[in-house]
């Protein structure tokens, strides 16, 4: 602190000087005691794996920053063969002197069990990683992780019990998912394990309990046992049609799970691998052979009166199976029967519902009922109340098979306009996605009313005012890298910003 204090005459010239010439000593004798702090090296030492471990060296300096330099991989630890930087590093309830890592672009691996128990705010990967050993960040304090593209291996253990974890980018390089990888990663809220995964190994997502969104990749052959055992809060799962077997317990005590779709491919399914997801309203089985369940508790727990859906044909086969005759509500679908093109048009009294599609027959569903069975591609609806809205679906049926109900689209019925809100897969697009910061939106033919983004934790961190169009191309480069979820029309999609 500086604390000035002078007495002279203001109306004298020559004090004034003298006071002022006082004042400007006394400031930069000050600023002196405020210069910026000079960062040092409070240790280094070498961390290589090759040679004599001079390929790669860590230095901690006093502005809390770690770096690995050099080039090439990075030397294992263990429990008995401890990081040099351990003792720096802090601990599950402590901040150490460590607060970022930052690993050189040169080094091409991060060792097992380096960064294990670091209680560290953030971490930059070098963009030449190809492995993260197992356990490496085992038990950290990372928030969000960018793996680079690149990584093809990721170790057992490598991000498990990470509790304050809420997003990870897995690049497409990644070939595998070994076992426990994000084993209890509790705040995780989303996944996408992208094309070039093969296999998923176990307990690598268990008791990611707040897990929302996944996606699994279509290149993914192989779903291990317990792989996403207790991920609570999962409401859909659609099974790829590449996936072969899936492991005992894959997805047990997902208990707010609705809605299950098993791929064509699948063969086989472990004992319990469903058990009390007792929420399950509706699984979709695509394979036109019945998977073989191992015992008869696959689905233990899963109400016996909900829709099953099947290829048409194979009804037959699976209620005559021993295990999947546990079910006794099965129903053939058709999935070559698409509706596309639904719309509404509003006469003065009634709406007109068209579609296109080349079934025998169509069921018409409003707000969730069955309305009418037609065998043409349209249907007016008058039985309306004023100021009342309406929501449509279609279901094409073809002799002894139906398809799954369509999109929903949605019409206010009202005297002075139509307020139309649609709900469809193909409405919305949002891309690139990951993007690296530019962003466009396409919203059909609909007007972009509001564009709102969140992180993931709800936060707004982003909103824009009515663009009046129904497609638009936003900046969102000063976003950080990470999982966002972006609102365009009360209609939610996630996003993803990858800058690197």
């Amino acid at each position: 602190m500086c604390i000035f204090a002078f007495q002279t005459k203001p109306n004298n010239i020559m004090n004034r000087i003298i006071r002022n010439l006082a004042l400007a000593a006394a400031f930069f004798c000050c600023l002196g005691g405020l210069h910026a702090q000079v960062v040092t090296t409070l240790a280094s030492g070498k961390c290589g794996a090759e040679g004599d471990s001079t390929n790669l060296t860590w230095t901690l300096t006093s502005d809390s920053i770690l770096t690995i330099s050099g080039s090439g991989t990075m030397a294992d630890y263990d429990y008995y063969n401890a990081p040099p930087w351990m003792g720096w590093m802090g601990t599950h309830s402590n901040y150490g002197l460590i607060r970022t890592v930052f690993i050189g672009d040169s080094v091409t691996s991060i060792g097992q069990s380096a960064f294990m128990s670091l209680w560290a705010d953030s971490i930059i990967i070098g963009k030449n990683v190809i492995s993260i050993g197992a356990a490496a960040f085992y038990g950290s304090r990372l928030t969000s992780i960018i793996i680079p593209n690149g990584v093809t291996i990721i170790g057992r253990s490598a991000f498990a019990e990470c509790y304050n974890l809420t997003s990870v980018i897995i690049p497409n390089s990644v070939a595998s998912i070994e076992g426990y990888v994000f084993y209890s990663c509790k705040n995780l809220v989303s996944i996408t394990i992208p094309n070039s995964v093969i296999s998923i190994g176990r307990l690598s997502f268990a008791g990611c309990s707040r897990l929302v969104s996944l996606t699994i990749g279509n290149g993914v052959y192989n779903i291990a046992m317990e792989a996403f055992a207790g991920c609570f809060a999962l409401v859909s799962v659609t099974i790829p049609d590449n996936v072969i077997a899936i492991g005992n317990n894959a997805f047990e005590q997902c208990i707010n799970l609705t809605s299950l779709t098993i791929g064509e491919s699948v063969s086989l399914i472990g004992p319990w691998a469903f058990l009390n997801c007792n929420n399950l309203a509706s699984i979709t089985v695509r394979a036109v052979n019945p998977p073989t369940l191992i015992g008869n508790e696959v689905f233990y727990n899963v109400p016996a009166n909900i829709p099953i859906y099947v290829p048409c044909g194979s009804i037959s086969d699976y209620q005559a199976d021993t295990n999947w005759n546990y079910f006794a509500n099965f129903i053939s679908i058709d999935t070559t029967l698409n509706i596309s093109a639904l719309n509404i048009e509003k006469a003065d009294n009634s709406f007109t519902i068209n579609w296109q599609g080349d079934a025998t027959l169509y069921q018409l569903y409003r707000n969730g009922s069955l309305l009418t069975t037609v065998n043409t591609n349209t249907y007016t609806d008058s039985n309306l109340t004023l100021n009342t809205t309406y929501c449509y679906q279609i279901k094409a049926i073809d002799s002894d098979c139906e398809s799954l109900l369509s999109d929903t689209i949605c019409q206010t019925f009202s005297d002075v306009g139509i307020k139309q809100l649609r709900i469809t897969n193909y409405e919305l697009r949002v891309y690139p996605n990951p993007t690296k910061g530019e962003l466009t939106i396409e919203n059909g033919e609909l007007i972009i009313d509001n564009v709102e983004i969140y992180n993931v934790v709800g936060q707004k961190v982003m909103s824009l005012q009515p663009l009046q169009s129904p497609k638009a191309t936003i900046n969102v480069s000063h976003l950080a890298n990470g999982v966002y979820f972006i609102k365009v029309n009360n209609k939610i999609n996630k996003l993803i910003i990858n800058k690197n």
